[in-house]
């Protein structure tokens, strides 16, 4: 899983620069570090340092595993449980959601230099009820609006 907040990956930085300019030569060489700022819908904001080789996934499991308390606040909030679940957190970077399976520079091109902002979405845990579908759900949790 993906360390965020510096910590190790930063630490070995600078011993045996031959090899280190080879790998910035070839690319990030695994160590480089993206700063990952996570907007969410009420303008509020956190942030957090992954390495550039981690998957999207990897980020996601990281805030299932260690919830910020900005997040944790927005869900209370809006009355929304916390996510236990990476398929339950969505990103959303210039208007396209980011596919697990990606890597931060790489598979999303995220940039090492800068801050990468991008936009939380939780989906919406189902309540577990004695009545309705077999998928946990009824008809009568679908909302829906007319336009005029």
């Amino acid at each position: 899983m993906a360390e965020h907040g510096g910590g190790d990956e930063r630490s070995g930085e600078g011993a045996g620069s031959g090899g280190d300019a080879a790998q910035e030569a070839a690319g990030d060489g695994g160590r480089a570090q993206c700063e990952v700022r996570f907007q969410l819908q009420n303008e509020t904001a956190f942030q957090r340092s992954y390495p550039a080789a981690a998957l999207v996934s990897e980020v996601k499991q990281s805030l299932v595993d260690d919830p910020p308390l900005e997040l944790v606040g927005y869900l209370e909030t809006v009355s929304q449980k916390y996510p236990t679940q990476v398929d339950q957190i969505r990103f959303l970077m210039l208007g396209k959601f980011l596919e697990d399976s990606h890597s931060l520079q790489h598979g999303c091109g995220f940039s090492a230099q800068d801050v990468n902002t991008v936009q939380v979405s939780v989906k919406t845990v189902p309540q577990k009820s004695g009545h309705g579908a077999k998928d946990g759900g009824s008809k009568s949790d679908i909302a829906c609006c007319t336009i005029s």
